[in-house]
């Protein structure tokens, strides 16, 4: 079980339990992140597109359909609706991988992450980019390296140039990826499946402050008693509960 599994279908199930259990649903942004976790814009995997707007709103419209059995709110969940017919999400037009074969048009930047740095290209969107500062707040975004190894003041800049973010922060602070660069002591890699598997991540300083929440299993596949002491190891956690016997 993967760290990135584990974490994404976290997220996404305490999302859905935190909007269902609001009593004020609107203060919670109506299904936006649950729309967004479960049917990215670009497409449904990290290098899979959507062929079609279509296809895009049939994936929107089985989150929406918990949603209406869980009894939300209808004229949030029309709204939520209307939202998404109105995006780019899933338009060949405004699909780009950071390759030629797919640019983006007129003055619009290409969004993309790829902690792999995968050179075929990964799936992304394009964005008008007064979009694309309101979405990532570009003035106060913190630096960004990018997979051609340049650090840029934002990862707005760094799409801007026309490039791929591998990881927040400078690019010497880096960790994981093909060389498995360790991280000092007293930091860990905040990294997708742990960057054991090739993958950049981010040397940061444990959380602070930081919840005993019962046993977790490390990156390293060792089983700690609570995440702060996984973090204080120099640990990222893989997923919560007991490392399972013959963890990959």
């Amino acid at each position: 079980m993967s760290f990135r599994r584990a974490a994404v279908g976290a997220v996404g199930a305490l999302g859905l339990l935190g909007i269902l259990a609001s009593p004020h649903p609107a203060v919670a942004k109506g299904a936006y992140w649950e729309i967004r976790n479960r049917c990215p814009c670009a497409g449904p995997s990290l290098r899979t597109f959507w062929t079609s707007r279509d296809e895009r709103m049939s994936c929107v419209d089985a989150v929406l359909d918990e949603l209406r059995a869980a009894s939300f709110p209808e004229s949030i969940l029309a709204r939520d609706r209307e939202r998404e017919v109105r995006s780019r999400c899933g338009d060949p037009r405004y699909q780009c991988d950071g390759t030629p074969s797919r640019p983006c048009p007129g003055r619009s930047v290409c969004e993309l992450t790829d902690s792999y740095c995968d050179p075929a290209g990964v799936a992304g969107v394009c964005l008008p980019r007064r979009e694309l500062r309101r979405t990532h707040g570009c003035r106060d975004a913190p630096r960004a390296c990018a997979c051609d190894g340049t650090t840029h003041a934002t990862s707005c800049k760094l799409w801007r140039a026309g490039g791929t973010l591998a990881h927040e922060g400078t690019c010497d602070e880096g960790c994981g990826g093909p060389d498995a660069l360790p991280c000092p002591s007293g930091t860990y890699c905040l990294a997708w499946n742990c960057a054991d598997d090739g993958g950049w991540g981010r040397c940061v300083p444990p959380p602070h402050p930081c919840y005993p929440t019962g046993p977790v299993c490390g990156c390293d596949r060792m089983t700690y008693s609570n995440e702060c002491n996984a973090y204080a190891a120099g640990v990222m956690v893989r997923y919560y509960g007991v490392c399972e016997d013959g963890e990959p």
